[in-house]
Protein backbone atom coordinates (compact mmCIF):
# COMPACT_ATOMS: atom_id res chain seq x y z
CA UNK A 1 0.00 0.00 0.00
CA UNK A 2 1.06 3.43 -0.69
CA UNK A 3 0.91 6.39 1.69
CA UNK A 4 0.06 8.93 -0.76
CA UNK A 5 -3.58 8.81 -0.06
CA UNK A 6 -4.43 7.83 -4.16
CA UNK A 7 -6.90 4.88 -5.00
CA UNK A 8 -5.94 1.74 -7.11
CA UNK A 9 -9.03 2.11 -8.86
CA UNK A 10 -8.64 2.23 -13.00
CA UNK A 11 -9.12 5.86 -14.51
CA UNK A 12 -13.29 5.54 -15.18
CA UNK A 13 -14.41 6.67 -18.68
CA UNK A 14 -17.55 9.43 -18.19
CA UNK A 15 -19.64 9.47 -21.37
CA UNK A 16 -19.77 13.42 -22.55
CA UNK A 17 -23.22 13.53 -22.24
CA UNK A 18 -23.15 12.64 -17.79
CA UNK A 19 -20.73 15.09 -17.88
CA UNK A 20 -23.46 17.64 -19.34
CA UNK A 21 -26.26 16.64 -16.94
CA UNK A 22 -23.97 17.17 -13.74
CA UNK A 23 -23.44 20.80 -14.95
CA UNK A 24 -26.90 21.35 -15.50
CA UNK A 25 -27.68 19.90 -12.14
CA UNK A 26 -25.12 22.38 -10.37
CA UNK A 27 -27.15 25.17 -12.22
CA UNK A 28 -30.82 23.47 -11.60
CA UNK A 29 -31.11 20.69 -9.04
CA UNK A 30 -34.43 20.06 -10.15
CA UNK A 31 -33.80 19.27 -14.23
CA UNK A 32 -35.68 16.38 -14.82
CA UNK A 33 -34.05 15.71 -18.04
CA UNK A 34 -30.17 15.89 -16.37
CA UNK A 35 -31.37 13.48 -13.80
CA UNK A 36 -32.93 11.15 -16.53
CA UNK A 37 -29.95 10.96 -17.71
CA UNK A 38 -27.57 10.40 -14.70
CA UNK A 39 -30.39 7.53 -13.55
CA UNK A 40 -30.24 5.84 -17.03
CA UNK A 41 -26.52 6.06 -16.80
CA UNK A 42 -26.25 4.57 -13.48
CA UNK A 43 -28.76 1.37 -14.25
CA UNK A 44 -26.06 0.50 -16.94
Amino acid sequence: MSGDGSSEQAPEYVPEKVKKAEKKLEENPYDLDAWSILIREAQV
